[in-house]
């Protein structure tokens, strides 16, 4: 029997030390909730979550742009809203001065009230905005949706959005009539051979077109949303399985790797202990 190298303890205490290094790292996988946090614990695993974070990122500003969006569309409707509510009220002012009972000092105060109503069309068309950007007759807005040259979205609310030929009102992209022309509606003359309620009927008709093509955007654009964050939840599930720590698997590895650990300690005072008895035959 040799006493100088003891094997069998030096085996055990090798065995000790890998059973000790896994549980370090298990340690720190349960501390910090992830499975590495360094390209060295993990080179190949680091790689794939750097790449899926980037894009999980990327997303989340795509969504962030997309939902502004959204509040572009919403305050072309509060605009338009307040549009429709003047007109109607243009239409009944229209109404009643083609009657002829009313006296020509009543008709001219309704012409005032007609003009001032056109005047706060003009005024919801300069003033209404989004984030100080100008939302009625303006250029088209582009939405970066993504991280290539292909990932956007324009919101088109300017003249050329409507499809239609002719002029349109203080930039909010409809028009009192088909023709050709900038005249300004009044109750006498109405507009381009229109009279004042056919032109304000095909106004009305032009406005609901205009409100229905931007709501139809708006959907469009809430279902481009909900598609990011689709991709975005399938990154960020495929980056969690990946990245972070299982705790209830690794925590039964855990207790598991304890009691392998207090058994080899208990292993390796053995060995040690087991050379003692030569005292004994030299003693």
């Amino acid at each position: 029997m040799q006493v100088v190298t003891n094997l069998s303890a030096i085996r055990t205490y090798r065995n000790l030390q890998n059973t000790n290094t896994i549980l370090d790292i298990l340690s720190r996988q349960l501390s910090s909730g992830y499975k590495f946090t360094s390209a060295l614990e993990n080179p190949a695993g680091m790689a794939l979550h750097e790449s899926f974070d980037t894009t999980i990122r990327v997303l989340d500003v795509a969504i962030s742009n997309a939902q502004a969006g959204l509040g572009y569309y919403e305050s072309a409707e509060v605009g338009y809203q307040q549009v429709s509510e003047y007109i109607k009220q243009m239409k009944e002012i229209a109404v009643r001065y083609a009657t002829g009972t009313y006296s020509a000092d009543d008709k001219a105060q309704m012409s005032q009230e007609f003009a001032a109503l056109l005047a706060a069309i003009s005024q919801v068309a300069a003033s209404t905005k989004y984030n100080n950007t100008q939302v009625f007759g303006g250029s088209n807005v582009t939405l970066q949706i993504g991280d290539t040259a292909t990932d956007t979205f324009t919101i088109n609310l300017s003249t050329g959005g409507n499809a239609f030929s002719a002029p349109d009102l203080d930039g909010l992209g409809f028009h009192w009539a088909s023709a050709t022309g900038s005249a300004t509606l009044t109750l006498s003359g109405g507009i381009s051979g229109l009279g004042a309620i056919s032109a304000i009927n095909r106004g009305i008709g032009r406005l609901a077109s205009k409100r229905t093509k931007t709501a139809q955007e708006y959907n469009r654009l809430q279902m481009v949303i909900k598609s990011i964050q689709l991709e975005h939840d399938k990154y960020q599930e495929v980056d969690a399985n990946l990245h972070e720590t299982d705790i209830a698997q690794t925590m039964i590895k855990y207790t598991s790797l304890q009691i392998v650990q207090q058994a080899g300690i208990m292993m390796l005072a053995q060995a040690n202990v087991r050379y003692q008895g030569l005292l004994n035959l030299i003693s």
